[in-house]
Formats: structure tokens, sequence, C-alpha cells
């Protein structure tokens, strides 16, 4: 995984960190389709349900002979917030293993760039500034600082349309504010810091953009 050579893992760990990051959903496997497909919101017990496919992962990870602790953590505590408040069990802080923290923020970035049958996704700009504002108390600062540093670096050079229907190149990205960039087209410059009447509607993302999963 990406997000682990950003943080400097050895290869034992980036090992674990991929694997997780790629079975930590597998859980949903045992939810029914028309639940995950679900458009408009879930009724009670259909979150109930949903919720436990972190612990439906956990024990097929086990029946598969998946001893890695880290692996295992992540698959059951990806859902977890370091203030508390997540599931399934409700940790808090250190008690959320690291592997954990990692597939998170993986999980959130990919869950909210995704196109879903009830929405469309979200601009990896408006993921990050969401990233960023969940950093308050919900994810580990050390992770989300790493993440958002690499990630915003990636992004310069990358092609936007704006709602004034110009299409352009992010030149500069505030990371104090990286849903607001600025935006080079032909000898315009957009700095939608101060343009508060432009917002960014579609990214034309290239190959050479990073997957963190």
């Amino acid at each position: 995984m990406l997000l682990g050579k950003w943080l400097n893992y050895n290869e034992s760990s980036l090992v674990d960190i991929g694997l997780a990051g790629i079975i930590h959903d597998i859980g949903k496997c045992y939810i029914p389709i028309q639940i995950l497909n679900k458009q408009g919101s879930l009724s009670p017990e259909e979150c109930r349900l949903l919720k436990k496919h972190t612990e439906y992962g956990f024990n097929l990870a086990l029946e598969s002979d998946i001893r890695s602790v880290a692996i295992l953590s992540a698959i059951l505590q990806h859902h977890e917030r370091l203030a508390g408040g997540g599931y399934p069990f409700g940790l808090r802080g250190s008690q959320i293993h690291e592997a954990a923290r990692v597939v998170m923020v993986a999980d959130i970035f990919e869950a909210m760039l995704a196109n879903r049958s009830y929405r469309k996704g979200l601009t990896s700009l408006a993921v990050i500034e969401e990233i960023r504002l969940l950093t308050y108390g919900k994810l580990d600062p050390n992770i989300t600082t790493a993440f958002l540093y690499r990630i915003i670096d990636s992004l310069i050079g990358c092609r936007v349309k704006l709602s004034n229907g110009v299409i352009g190149e992010i030149i500069y990205i505030d990371r104090h504010c990286p849903n607001q960039p600025m935006v080079k087209a032909g000898n315009q410059i957009y700095d939608l810091r101060t343009i508060h009447s432009l917002t960014i509607i579609e990214e034309f993302v290239d190959e050479d953009t990073p997957s963190i999963a």
C-alpha cells in the first residue's frame, strides 16, 4: 500500500498493510446486496446488519488461517474512530491498532471518491478537505499528515473543470484549504481561495495519480 510507503514501513509491515487494504471489507460478502446497493438511507436494522461486516470479515480471515495481528486488527477495527463512537466496539486512541488507523484513512479516501448508486463520488480535493477535517478527533494526525502532504503534491498539474466551464491545470494547493487551489487556464489564473463563486466540478485524473489502497 502506497500510504504504508509514505509512512516508511518496513517490507513485512507493507505486506500486511497491503493485504489488509485489499481484504478489509471482505465481510461485506455476507451482507445482502440490496443493502449494499440501496439508494437512500438505511433503516436502523439495515445499519445494524451492515456494521456486522467487520466481525464477519474478522471471523472469515481467521477461518482462512490469517494470523497477522495487523491484518486481523485492520479488518475488525477500520471503522473505529480515535475519539470513540466507531464500531464494532467503540474503541478509542491507542486501543486501535496502527494498521487499522492506516486502513481507516485509505478506506475513507476510496469510499468518498467512488460513485455509488445513491450519489456521485467527490473530487479528490473535496475528499482531502473532508479527511483534513476528520483529523480533529477521528483520524490519526500522524497518518493523515503524511497522506495529505503526498496526495496533495501528486495533484499538482492535474486538469480540472471549474463551475464556470473553464478547464485548467492546478498549479498550487494550500494545505490549509485544499479544496480551493490555484488553477491556470491559458493566461488566466483563478485563485479559488479568493474567488468564492467558483468551485471544481470535475477532475481529469491521469494514470500517474496514485491510488493509496
